[in-house]
Order: C-alpha cells, then sequence, then structure tokens
C-alpha cells in the first residue's frame, strides 16, 4: 500500500522540461557563469579585484570621467553592483569621483589603470582559450549571432518588466509581442 506521500512523488521526466540542447538561455547560464566566476577567482587571487569591479574598471577604460550609470550601460552591469563596486574600487584607491557640474564623474588612478592593464591580458587569454576551437569565420559569424540576440535584450526587458508587473502567478501569453 502506498502512503499518501508516494502519490505526490513525480518520478518521471516532465512534458514540458527544457533540454539545454534546445534552450538557448542554458548553454549561456553556464558559459556566463564559467566566465564570471572564474574571472573573480583568478584577478581576486592575483588582484584583489572581482569580475563586476573589473567590469567598471574596464568601462572607464573605454570612457574616462563618466558617471556610474554609464559605466552601467556600458558593461551590462546593474545599478546595485556597479555602486557596490564602485565603492570598493574607491576604498582600494583604484578610482575617483569628481563632482563636476553636478554630475559624480569617475575616473581610474593610476594604480586601477596599472592594475587593468595587467588584467587585460588574462582576459584576453581567457577568451582565447573559449574561441580556441572555431576558425576565424566561425569567431566573426559568432560575433554577429551574439549582436543580433544582444540587440533583443530591449524587447527582453520590456516583456520581463511586463511579467514582473503582474500578479503571482497570473497567466500571460507565452509569445511576446
Amino acid at each position: 500500500m502506498r502512503s499518501p506521500e508516494e502519490d505526490e512523488v513525480v518520478r518521471h521526466p516532465l512534458a514540458a522540461a527544457i533540454d539545454r540542447a534546445t534552450f538557448l538561455p542554458a548553454p549561456l547560464y553556464v558559459i556566463s557563469n564559467a566566465l564570471t566566476w572564474g574571472a573573480s577567482r583568478v584577478f581576486r587571487h592575483h588582484f584583489n579585484v572581482g569580475a563586476n569591479e573589473w567590469r567598471v574598471l574596464s568601462a572607464l577604460s573605454l570612457r574616462v570621467g563618466i558617471t556610474a550609470s554609464e559605466a552601467c550601460k556600458i558593461r551590462g552591469i546593474k545599478k546595485a553592483i556597479a555602486s557596490m563596486s564602485i565603492k570598493s574600487l574607491r576604498k582600494k584607491g583604484l578610482i575617483v569621483i569628481e563632482d563636476k557640474a553636478g554630475s559624480k564623474l569617475i575616473y581610474l588612478t593610476r594604480k586601477g589603470a596599472e592594475i587593468h592593464d595587467a588584467i587585460v591580458p588574462i582576459a584576453r587569454a581567457r577568451e582565447s582559450i573559449l574561441l580556441a576551437g572555431l576558425n576565424e569565420q566561425e569567431i566573426k559569424q559568432l560575433f554577429e549571432l551574439v549582436a543580433a540576440v544582444e540587440r533583443q535584450l530591449p524587447q527582453l526587458q520590456a516583456y520581463d518588466d511586463a511579467m514582473a508587473a503582474g500578479a503571482p502567478g497570473e497567466d500571460f501569453p507565452e509569445d511576446a509581442e
């Protein structure tokens, strides 16, 4: 005789289960996590800088004297993460913040620039390892495909905003308009 609890146990794969081979976000999560966790581990070990701090340093290497919001846009960082990273980088003497005409502009210090430049070869080596199985044409195509997917991020954000605004458990159409 089976207990009531046993009747509640699902003992087979679900029909709506997501297969990693046919659901793009799954391998992207795996790649993103490996890149972020690996970068944090290596960069912290050698430079006392995590992946999110590296993203801010990298943004400041491209555009000097930018606001935190601009750094967020350049490297796709959430404002809360950027705020913590900026606070940490400032405490470590890797950046300075200057108040100009009511805007708080962020600059690398000489020490911050040196750490940035020391990290770049490691970041490039990690990228080379990732791309080692692709030829030049495939790499070009990969960048083009990633850019095409990235252009859809505003639509994804709009869908997510609409989903998050609905009541929990409320039904929504499966396809975004």
